[in-house]
């Protein structure tokens, strides 16, 4: 546990991609390739929200929302 330990505080990003690569790998073998694939992007749209919402609290999601479906002049 102590290696584990110093390790995390070395490489912290190290074991962090090696820990994602292994979830990856795991559902590409039993999920597929294309699951997988929109699981990845259901995640990455998923954190572009949160993103928002921390960095404008609601107002960036409303903003965001209006862009999209008002053609993005905001009125």
């Amino acid at each position: 546990m102590k290696w584990l330990t110093e390790q995390w505080n070395k490489r912290p990003g190290v074991l962090v991609g090696m820990g994602l690569g292994l979830v990856v790998g795991i559902l590409m073998l039993t999920a597929g390739f294309w699951r997988t694939l929109l699981l990845a992007l259901l995640i990455g749209l998923g954190a572009f929200i949160g993103y928002l919402y921390d960095k404008n609290g609601t107002d960036g999601m409303k903003d965001l929302v209006f862009k999209i479906f008002k053609g993005g002049n905001g009125s």
